[in-house]
């Protein structure tokens, strides 16, 4: 794994000296490479990928933003853009998150992991990419439930099916089970669809290698 930082000064809207050496973009770049062996077949398949993270400075009003957080918000994204290219198979997930809740404080925090998705606008549709900030609003809401909240638990398994984290998302989803037992048989579903796909992809990998 390659890590680069890049602080780059620039003058955007200067009204004294103080907020020309205040006022700047920087930039961190996040460069991965990723080998999967098959000792079985003695094959190697390399992937590539970078990510870069702006941050900008408002007029002065504000230091850049601090280049440790800036570059591990680049590797988050990176990672997840590596994951999707090594299994493009999980690229589009259709999901059936949830946002309805019996308190009305867990509600609201359902509700609000919603706008953060990369493009469409309807949870029962393809999603192509849940952000980083629904799994944090979502884990907020479980909180809030005294991790109880079925909706919870699933939109957090949903959340890393989405991004290719199969184990978690079964794991979570088994979780969104045991919070309701009445739609334990639902639950249990999805976590045989995932085994399935995966045991596809896998087969999909070994005939393309």
């Amino acid at each position: 794994m390659k890590f680069e930082e890049r602080l780059l000064s620039r003058p955007v809207y200067p009204r004294e000296k103080e907020d020309q050496e205040e006022t700047g973009l920087m930039e961190v770049q996040v460069e991965i490479k990723t080998y999967l062996v098959d000792f079985k077949n003695q094959k190697i398949r390399s992937f590539e990928i970078s990510e870069t993270e702006r941050g900008y400075n408002d007029f002065g009003q504000r230091a850049c933003p601090d280049p440790i957080r800036a570059g591990k918000m680049a590797l988050k994204n990176v990672g997840l853009s590596h994951t999707r290219k090594i299994f493009p198979q999980w690229k589009k997930t259709k999901l059936n998150l949830i946002r309805n809740d019996s308190d009305p404080n867990v509600q609201k925090l359902l509700e609000e992991g919603f706008q953060y998705f990369g493009r469409g606008d309807d949870e029962n549709h393809e999603i192509f990419l849940i952000k980083p900030e629904a799994l944090e609003v979502w884990k907020l809401a479980l909180a809030q439930s005294g991790n109880r909240s079925e909706g919870a638990f699933a939109n957090i398994a949903y959340y890393y099916l989405n991004n290719g984290y199969l184990e978690e998302a079964i794991d979570w989803f088994r979780k969104a089970a045991v919070a309701n037992p009445d739609r334990e048989k639902f639950w249990n579903l999805r976590i045989k669809d995932i085994l399935h796909k995966r045991e596809q992809v896998e087969v999909y990998n070994d005939l393309n290698n």
